[in-house]
């Protein structure tokens, strides 16, 4: 993984007039990082939009609000917050094409935003659940 990252962080000089790019750029990174159990590291990236992302997505390409989403599922996974990993995971896929996801990536997010929303506290919309399910079963 260490490699993906290297990689990554070795194109960051092509991209960094760019905004969208260089967004895009570091929110794969902080994707490696958590696909490499690197959460603090992958943390530090997401600081750096937590503030930024979230209150202008509308400034942002689709990808990169669906890429933004994507890392901090990944982060709530690995932290076990439930709740934040289940309304990440929604927010991601209100930014994510159904068809960019391969069949396995579907059945493995329907079955963890599923049990995310039955084990979380603080999750009281359980037809949001039955909606995605549903949505999940007609592709």
């Amino acid at each position: 993984m260490d490699s993906k990252v290297e990689f990554l962080q070795s194109n960051a000089e092509f991209v960094k007039n760019d905004k969208d790019a260089r967004t895009l750029l570091d929110l794969f990174t902080a994707s490696a990082f958590f696909e490499a159990a690197r959460t603090s590291d992958g943390r530090l990236i997401l600081d750096r939009y937590d503030s930024v992302v979230p209150v202008s997505s509308a400034e942002y390409d689709t990808v990169v609000n669906s890429a933004y989403y994507l890392a901090v599922t990944m982060m709530n996974r690995q932290l076990g917050n439930l709740a934040e990993f289940y309304k990440n995971s929604l927010l991601f896929l209100a930014y994510t094409p159904i068809e960019q996801l391969d069949e396995a990536s579907r059945q493995r997010i329907g079955s963890e935003v599923a049990l995310a929303a039955l084990c979380a506290e603080k999750v009281y919309q359980f037809n949001e659940l039955v909606w995605f399910s549903y949505l999940f079963l007609m592709k």
